[in-house]
């Protein structure tokens, strides 16, 4: 087994563009709450694992010009703490408090829950509802896609076998948004989820506005609701318009059934739960 600890971005963006590197299934180590899962559990081979944990400039949370952008290093715990983050970007907030307990929570980073591709992802859905762009660097230069055009099914995603996610960013939301995450497990945050929501939206003279919804655990990739979402925008607040939406809502997921619960139970929970968190309270 070959452990390489770059010293900086440069160098690892040098390390993942060397044959070497694909040869021998190089692996990322970050926080490693996926990858040693993988390697232990699920019988991921490799003969090269590139720890960046001490690779400080991708790691951090600023705020500028109205555009949030957060290291991928930065952990679940930093998410948690950020001033910035809970005043502009609740529901993300909301999911990293979620997520496990504090001692996973202060190692993995937003970058491996990202890149772990799964539909589950505790923070995929607030960046969903947030529309995220994801930065992609390599030695060949850098691009940006979207997050919802990152993800191509369960466990893969565009990222190419030279490239790193370093940065996530967003607008922050105004102070007026309605913002929430809500996730539905068997044992809460120590789950993985069964069905997680996201959300955010405003209200101008009682009518929806900007309404973002996104659902985790309901279908290969986590999905927008963008019927749902088209049926509540500039409509008037009610129940009535609330419960049609849920309706169409749960019509959008294409749930599995597995272990952890059936499709139509994860159905009906889109069902019940997108009214409870389209209340205006």
């Amino acid at each position: 087994m070959i452990y390489i600890k770059p010293a900086d971005k440069k160098e690892l963006l040098e390390l993942v563009a060397q044959p070497s590197f694909r040869k021998n299934n190089g692996q990322i180590l970050a926080g490693g709450s996926d990858l040693l899962v993988k390697m232990e559990h699920f019988g991921l081979k490799t003969g090269m694992i590139v720890d960046v944990k001490s690779i400080k400039s991708l790691r951090g949370i600023t705020k500028k010009d109205n555009v949030i952008r957060i290291g991928s290093l930065t952990t679940l715990s930093d998410i948690l703490e950020s001033k910035i983050l809970s005043k502009n970007a609740p529901n993300l907030t909301q999911a990293a408090k979620n997520f496990a307990a504090i001692q996973m929570r202060n190692r993995s980073t937003i970058g491996g829950n990202i890149c772990n591709a799964s539909p589950a992802g505790d923070l995929i859905p607030p960046l969903y509802a947030l529309e995220a762009t994801l930065k992609l660097e390599s030695q060949r230069g850098i691009r940006t896609v979207n997050i919802q055009q990152f993800f191509k099914g369960p466990g893969k995603t565009v990222l190419k076998p030279d490239e790193l996610l370093s940065e996530i960013s967003f607008s922050a939301l105004p102070s007026s948004t309605f913002s929430r995450f809500y996730k539905l497990g068997q044992r809460e945050s120590m789950a993985i989820a069964v069905v997680s929501l996201a959300l955010n939206f405003n209200s101008e003279n009682n009518r929806f506005k900007d309404v973002r919804i996104a659902l985790g655990s309901v279908a290969p990739t986590v999905i927008r609701a963008k019927e749902a979402e088209k049926i509540l925008e500039g409509t008037d607040i009610s129940p009535e318009i609330v419960e049609k939406a849920a309706k169409i809502a749960a019509k959008e997921c294409s749930p599995i059934s597995d272990v952890r619960s059936s499709a139509d139970y994860r159905r009906l929970m889109v069902l019940r739960l997108l009214p409870e968190l389209l209340k205006i309270a």
